[in-house]
């Protein structure tokens, strides 16, 4: 049936039975198919349950099995598709009856309508159930003239008077064509899937005569508590918010597109102005000068973290000392220990740091700590200068009183 929609396979593998041949794959437009009958099935439910007419789970594959019978072209072979009762169930009986049944309350207004099935018919007698998507979608079929032509086309005697006009648009040779075999090639009415399933239940003896009302009822009322249901939340679920969403997308897409187009018509006029005043590449003016540079200020690395931009230095508040790394900074090193505190160790410079540590605790070291001043004198300098009596007299916090 769907052979156009196949390729041979692209490993070269052959068929189980005629090893001459290689084997039929489906293709992208298979899957295209199946993505597509997929959504309309989904869609239509969903479109009964906004309306109240709730039908089972199971009625979603009823109508995928639906949509491959009304592929094929013949009553015959229809007939023998629904007929086979291991891939048409009982239960898809029901399910089909069920459906039909909701589709005539949805096109028909409960307290004034005219209680016909003519609109039924027409989507039925289509070729697939793309046409009552489109329907249920509002996407077609949204004024009484296309309504008008789809029924002419399915089912419609001219008369005598009226042969080979026209009638709402529709040419003489599709005008009630429809119904027949092929589409329209054949001379025998296409069986419909309605009509297919009351032939079917009538040779199963399912009466699904008995089940009308049930049928009507089920998904509206609680058979225990008497009360109304409602559709869930899943049942209603259709693609439109899907195209919503990619109506939106395209919608910034394309302002995006007009903005992006809109700067570079900007940038090529503002580059075509300063090649006829002569202020673009590479004039000898100050102003070309000035632009030359602020180009390149623009176009410099930029290294603080994370942002790109150069940040201030921060002014140190130790600024009196020394930062250099070459200068000295251990001026523990100058300390004499006495022979009494002297005690051995394997490292010298640990015992000298020891002992400095004891002394500052003491208060014999200098505020200074481990720093040296910027610029400072040395310690036997500084020593010197406190023998020969300096204006200090309390000599608590100099470096020299330790010495």
């Amino acid at each position: 049936m769907y052979s156009t929609l196949c390729i041979p396979d692209p490993l070269g593998r052959r068929e189980p039975t005629n090893w001459a041949l290689i084997r039929q794959v489906p293709s992208f437009r298979w899957l295209a198919m199946v993505v597509h009958r997929e959504r309309c099935v989904r869609d239509i439910l969903a479109c009964l349950a906004r309306e109240g007419h709730r039908l089972p789970k199971s009625t979603r594959e009823t109508l995928l099995k639906t949509w491959v019978v009304m592929d094929v072209a013949t009553t015959a072979g229809r007939i023998c598709l629904v007929h086979n009762e291991t891939w048409w169930t009982d239960v898809d009986c029901w399910n089909a009856q069920a459906w039909v049944l909701k589709l005539g309350m949805r096109f028909n207004e409960p307290m004034t309508g005219v209680g016909d099935d003519g609109l039924v018919r027409v989507m039925l007698g289509q070729r697939g159930l793309t046409p009552l998507w489109r329907l249920l979608m509002r996407k077609g079929f949204t004024n009484a003239v296309e309504v008008l032509r789809a029924a002419v086309r399915y089912c419609y005697e001219v008369k005598p008077e009226n042969s080979g006009m026209s009638i709402f648009g529709v040419p003489p040779a599709e005008i009630g064509k429809l119904h027949l075999e092929g589409w329209g090639e054949g001379k025998i009415h296409l069986f419909r899937i309605d009509e297919l399933v009351m032939r079917e239940s009538v040779r199963r003896r399912l009466r699904l005569d008995d089940h009308l009302l049930y049928m009507m009822l089920w998904g509206q009322v609680d058979p225990v508590t008497g009360r109304d249901i409602k559709p869930s939340d899943e049942e209603m679920y259709m693609s439109d918010s899907e195209d919503e969403e990619r109506a939106i997308g395209a919608r910034l897409r394309a302002e995006w597109k007009k903005e992006s187009a809109e700067r570079k018509a900007e940038r090529a006029r503002l580059r075509k102005e300063r090649a006829e005043t002569g202020f673009g590449g590479g004039g000898d003016t100050e102003m070309g000068e000035e632009g030359d540079e602020d180009d390149k200020e623009n176009q410099r690395p930029r290294l603080d973290k994370g942002k790109g931009r150069e940040l201030p230095e921060v002014e140190s508040d130790t600024t009196d000392y020394s930062t250099d790394l070459e200068d000295e900074v251990d001026e523990w090193r100058g300390i004499e220990i006495d022979d009494e505190t002297a005690w051995e160790t394997e490292d010298e410079d640990m015992a000298e740091a020891s002992l400095f540590n004891d002394l500052r605790d003491a208060g014999a070291v200098g505020p200074s700590g481990w720093r040296r001043k910027r610029g400072g004198k040395s310690e036997s300098e500084s020593g010197s200068e406190g023998e020969e009596g300096d204006d200090e007299e309390d000599g608590e916090g100099d470096d020299s009183d330790w010495d």
